[in-house]
């Protein structure tokens, strides 16, 4: 977008033809590059407060925990986790969320929107923690992995995802209320978009990237909620229900929370900070490449309609008007010339540097021993599909005695 530099400068508020005048001069004389940072007078960064989830115990998990040492020749009991391909939640994992989001809804603020990786495990663990709410699985916080042949990390296509779905209602799955509601209100625009679906296994729905994270939340999905008329003026509170690996290396939450963990987050766990959300208005002249100018703009305003409402409300005044369009006009030729700015939104979405991370609930601690109906039919259909031959298969170590988890 090419825009008269004096333009911008009315939108930014100055009113006075000295005032226009002398920040021209101090920036453009001479070639000089040198910034400016302007206030609209309304534009705070906006509160954005994230309670960061890790999925509830996978198939995966009890796998890696319960599985008999030595029964696969190549990669060992607990290793065999590596052979589920996007592994769904245990039976016990199914409950422990219905608990957590019980306890998470005393403590605090219920989330505005819900966001999942995309895999199944985190996409279910948010059905649960958060029943008959719209679940959205993004791009960029799915687990790391070392290699493609980690299966357990590796997000099934969307149709096979809903058809595991779909067979986990169907099965005998504890409160498939919450599943029935995820299928039904599963919000898949951005699994569905091109620009986030290509790329195979290295491409923004199987990868895991904070800091390409943090630029689409801040450049696709925030400025979306706030088309879509997000009625709330104050805090928007966002959970993200992801993964370990994924979550601890997220700076802000190891500087902030890694106190309250041991290692890596663990199942159901929450951890909540506060993000200041931005956006500056850059304004380059076309001869150059260091912005001239930025002009601090509400990040949820800051489209065309935002830009020009600002324009309007600046121009009220006949004067202000009669300057600015009078110097729109080239005097004469040459009509092709690189004069003029060029004008892009930069938003960004950035920790509160003091804080304290808050923990919302007490975990439930580690299994100590497993009983069959933990595991569930879900699980059980997922071993036998990975591993067809019984002597292949891990071997859990499992109780029979009481019940472990699962009331």
């Amino acid at each position: 977008m090419f825009v008269s530099l004096r333009l911008l400068l009315v939108a930014a508020g100055f009113s006075s033809t000295a005032a226009m005048r002398s920040l021209l001069h101090a920036n453009l004389a001479n070639g000089q590059s040198e910034k400016a940072a302007v206030s609209d007078g309304t534009a705070a960064p906006r509160k954005v407060r994230i309670q960061f989830i890790r999925h509830a115990f996978s198939c995966a998990n009890m796998v890696q925990q319960f599985a008999e040492g030595g029964t696969l020749t190549r990669w060992g009991g607990t290793l065999g986790k590596a052979y589920l391909r996007d592994p769904m939640l245990s039976e016990c994992g199914a409950v422990r969320s219905l608990s957590a989001g019980n306890m998470l809804r005393s403590t605090a603020e219920a989330p505005d929107f819900v966001l999942s990786s995309s895999m199944l495990r985190a996409m279910e663990t948010a059905a649960y923690m958060f029943p008959g709410r719209t679940i959205t699985p993004v791009p960029y916080i799915s687990e790391s992995r070392h290699t493609d042949l980690e299966q357990d990390n590796l997000p099934l296509d969307v149709d096979s995802q809903l058809s595991q779905l779909a067979k986990a209602i169907a099965s005998n799955r504890t409160a498939v209320g919450p599943l029935q509601s995820l299928v039904d209100k599963l919000d898949l625009q951005w699994m569905r978009d091109d620009t986030f679906s290509a790329g195979g296994t290295s491409g923004p729905r199987m990868s895991s990237s904070w800091s390409k994270f943090e630029d689409f939340m801040a450049n696709a999905f925030l400025p979306h909620v706030y088309a879509q008329d997000y009625p709330h003026p104050g805090v928007l509170t966002i959970a993200i229900v992801s993964h370990s690996n994924f979550l601890k290396g997220i700076p802000d939450v190891k500087k902030h929370c890694s106190h309250l963990y041991d290692g890596k987050p663990a199942n159901n766990q929450v951890l909540e900070l506060l993000f200041d959300y931005s956006a500056k208005m850059l304004v380059t002249p076309r001869r150059g490449s260091d912005p001239i100018l930025e002009l601090v703009v509400d990040p949820f305003e800051s489209d065309s309609d935002g830009v020009w409402a600002a324009m309007q409300n600046s121009m009220a005044d006949q004067s202000m008007r009669d300057l600015v369009f009078g110097e729109l006009a080239r005097s004469g030729p040459p009509w092709k010339s690189k004069d003029g700015v060029k004008m892009k939104v930069r938003r960004q979405l950035d920790a509160v540097s003091e804080q304290e991370c808050i923990n919302h609930i007490n975990v439930a601690p580690n299994l100590q021993h497993l009983c069959q109906r933990d595991v569930g039919s879900v699980c059980v259909d997922e071993l036998e599909k990975a591993f067809p031959k019984q002597k292949t298969r891990p071997r859990l170590k499992i109780h029979d005695e009481g019940q472990c988890c699962v009331e």
